[in-house]
């Protein structure tokens, strides 16, 4: 294994307002290295990828809005795209690339006996010239528990 990995992401906020963007890359002979089933820490986890691949460069940029300015405690929408070149792939000839767009919307419940309840609803886009195209929509339920 011979990978090494650099990820940025630079962050402002105005307002309820986030924008965030940042620069990713991979350096060494095989793809970034992690156990079946782990996370990645890199700024480049999105939904379907992760731009791990041999020598793949990454520039990315996300939109986060959190809605109490406008009386909407709890509700928070984001959006994120990724775009990735330069890669190597065992298997495909020629340069690998990627990009994917990632969409979120949530609601947190903000009190009451369901305080603390959440509902998101998730939706991807991933296109490759070294794989097939992916879509996805989730739907995640969670609940925070205070102890």
């Amino acid at each position: 294994m011979d990978n090494r990995a650099v990820s940025t992401r630079l962050r402002y906020r105005l307002d309820g307002h986030t924008f965030s963007g940042g620069y990713q890359s991979q350096f060494g002979d095989t793809p970034f290295t992690y156990l079946s089933g782990t996370n990645v820490y890199l700024f480049s986890q999105y939904q379907i990828s992760n731009f791990t691949e041999t020598g793949e460069r990454v520039w990315h940029a996300r939109y986060d809005y959190d809605f109490s300015d406008l009386g909407l405690p709890g509700l928070t929408f984001m959006v994120r795209y990724a775009m990735g070149d330069q890669a190597s792939v065992n298997g495909f000839d020629g340069e690998a690339r990627e990009w994917e767009r990632d969409v979120d919307i949530e609601y947190i419940v903000q009190g009451g006996m369901l305080e603390g309840l959440s509902l998101r609803w998730r939706n991807a886009s991933r296109r490759a010239n070294f794989t097939r195209d992916v879509n996805e929509n989730r739907i995640l339920l969670g609940y925070t528990l205070k102890l």
